[in-house]
């Protein structure tokens, strides 16, 4: 059985309006990737600043290894170019350079590398994002919708990368989204959060995911 590589515990958030998550616990198992859905303005951001630090809280998480964090907009460099940008990024990390190149060659940057922040596209930005996280090599990723800017088409190789990549290093995800659509290629639990405060809550399938949804859907129309 993988070992827990992180957890939390009685989480609470506040911000002044007041508390926005109580008595909140989750664990994620090394290799594994836990999808997390819930409505608008629940806290799910709020969720994975606590579990980075950005943000304080009360209660307790636990975590090995090196956690990295890729935000809803992207955050690169504006001065320099989308390689320049990954060169950075490779240098700092010390990225193997068979790594980089088949990142690059896999999540469809290679026409982009010339190109500065401002003349990319909303999916493009996306992209460059992911694989900057990617390169820094952590044990866990959480990921703020990083599908929300991309074509059915390109969600599905990315999906596809991410899981070709969990499968090689056993690296673990945490991944906020809305897009429900192939995320089971790659998902293994399935959380839900709901609630005011907001609380999470566990599905072992897509399936009892998407039921949940469509039972909350019916309650409030």
């Amino acid at each position: 059985m993988n070992e827990i590589i992180l957890q939390c515990k009685n989480l609470q958030v506040a911000y002044d309006k007041g508390v926005i998550m109580d008595n909140l616990s989750f664990e994620l198992k090394s290799g594994e990737t836990a999808i997390l859905m819930g409505k608008s303005a629940c806290g799910k951001t709020s969720f994975l600043k606590a579990i980075c630090g950005i943000i304080p809280y009360k209660g307790e998480i636990k975590y090995k290894g090196r956690i990295m964090m890729m935000f809803q907009r992207p955050c690169v460099l504006p001065h320099k170019t989308a390689k320049s940008n990954i060169d950075y990024v490779t240098r700092l990390c010390g990225a193997k350079k068979q790594f980089v190149d088949e990142l690059i060659e896999r999540i469809e940057i290679k026409d982009l590398l010339e190109q500065y922040p401002h003349q990319l596209s909303g999916g493009e930005l996306q992209r460059l994002s992911l694989l900057i996280c990617l390169l820094v090599q952590p044990s866990i990723l959480l990921l703020d919708e990083p599908f929300s800017a991309l074509d059915y088409t390109t969600r599905y190789n990315i999906i596809n990368v991410l899981r070709d990549i969990k499968e090689r290093v056993g690296l673990s995800f945490l991944i906020v989204t809305h897009t429900i659509d192939n995320i089971d290629i790659i998902g293994e639990r399935f959380w839900y959060m709901d609630g005011n405060p907001a609380g999470l809550e566990s599905f072992a399938t897509i399936t009892e995911l998407r039921n949940k949804m469509q039972k909350n859907i019916k309650e409030n129309s």
